[in-house]
């Protein structure tokens, strides 16, 4: 869904947070992969700094700043995160899970059974915590949560929707990241929206060191990168493993 769709009428607002509030359990407890506990590594021994394109969390949770810390100073969550609601007319911010107990209180028939939450049922989850689902009430009986400070109805997840541009403050933290840097690393990320590839050509221009680990092709290809094609967790796992030995 993009922002305008989000913000165009109730009836997709509702759509979305049903959708979103069935899907919460599972994408709210999923655990940090491999390759989120090797970067983790890295950050110990080269990394300095991480900027995710990825709004679910887990380079946090892989850390040891989870679950206390949510806003670790070594963490950039380029396009927001999913865990943080904002109004869209006060710009309050508060935690998802508080939303969540609202929603599920006003809407229990659209509750899912505990033993329904499993990784083959949510295979449709889609980056954004919105799910295709089967079997529902009409979205127009799901109620809204509000706001807790000014009772509105317009809520958003923080999250930088499509038609969205990412906060330019953000940016700029992420360009100086860049420049303070002695190389750049992008791990399985084909590059292919341009808020996270213009961090490659700020560093081309600095003249900075770039790697890439992703399998398939990245925007950045044709950039003077050092292209490694092979699975980012085992790539991963050789690096540290090597820079282990050598500190």
């Amino acid at each position: 869904m993009t922002y305008q769709e989000f913000v165009k009428s109730t009836e997709n607002r509702q759509r979305y947070w049903a959708r979103s509030m069935m899907a919460w359990p599972y994408m709210s407890t999923r655990p940090p992969t491999t390759s989120h506990h090797e970067i983790e590594k890295l950050r110990g021994l080269k990394v300095k700094h991480i900027i995710t394109q990825n709004v679910d969390g887990l380079h946090w949770k892989a850390s040891p700043d989870y679950p206390h810390n949510n806003e670790p100073s070594w963490l950039t969550e380029l396009h927001g995160t999913l865990r943080e609601v904002v109004c869209l007319d006060c710009k309050a911010k508060f935690d998802r899970d508080s939303v969540q107990e609202l929603m599920v209180i006003d809407n229990p028939q659209w509750v899912i059974p505990q033993h329904l939450y499993t990784a083959a049922y949510f295979e449709n989850l889609r980056a954004d915590g919105d799910i295709e689902w089967q079997k529902i009430p009409p979205y127009t009986e799901f109620k809204l949560p509000t706001c807790f400070y000014c009772n509105s109805s317009n809520l958003k997840p923080d999250v930088v929707f499509f038609g969205e541009s990412v906060d330019k403050t953000i940016v700029q933290r992420c360009f100086k990241n860049v420049e303070e840097s002695d190389g750049l690393l992008v791990v399985g990320s084909s590059l292919t929206v341009f808020s996270s590839y213009r961090f490659i050509k700020h560093a081309t221009a600095l003249n900075i060191p770039i790697a890439i680990i992703n399998v398939g092709e990245t925007r950045a290809d044709s950039d003077p990168v050092l292209k490694i094609e092979q699975p980012v967790g085992k790539v991963l796992q050789s690096v540290v493993k090597k820079l282990t030995k050598t500190e």
